[in-house]
């Protein structure tokens, strides 16, 4: 019966039923947030931590994700040689709002793309390494009128 006079008070869980609280679980008087981290963590967890916020942040700053160049064409040049249109709607729906200003328009054989003197080498670039060079002509435009 001594024993009990000197046992911690019982926390309530909301069950009905207390537990005890377990040692080094809750921060001390007077601890701070990062001591109290510290101390749960260890110095090896805390190293663990510490590299992989740095690999995120290196992660994050390096990364460069181009949508054109992940980008995977619905059809071969093939089909497209068949059927420039289907290469217009293509370049519209997907392609156009991630390349420099420029108007695409289908002819008989071959997809149009007029724009500025600047930016036609890096379209020819972009859209001839995707779908071959063979498909487009590339005419300079003065200026879009957007």
């Amino acid at each position: 019966m001594h024993d009990e006079q000197n046992r911690e008070p019982r926390r309530a869980t909301g069950d009905g039923q207390g537990d005890a609280p377990a040692p080094g679980r809750r921060a001390a008087a007077g601890e701070r947030s990062g001591e109290y981290l510290l101390r749960v963590l260890r110095p090896g967890g805390a190293v663990a931590v510490l590299l992989l916020g740095v690999l995120f942040l290196v992660t994050c700053f390096t990364h460069r994700s181009d949508p054109v160049l992940d980008y995977v064409p619905a059809h071969t040049a093939a089909y497209y040689t068949a059927h420039p249109e289907a290469l217009e709607q293509e370049l519209r729906a997907n392609l156009l709002r991630y390349l420099p200003p420029c108007e695409v328009r289908a002819g008989k054989a071959q997809v149009e793309v007029r724009a500025a003197p600047d930016a036609l080498e890096h379209l020819r670039l972009r859209l001839g390494g995707l779908f071959g060079e063979h498909l487009f002509v590339f005419t300079e435009l003065d200026s879009i009128d957007s």
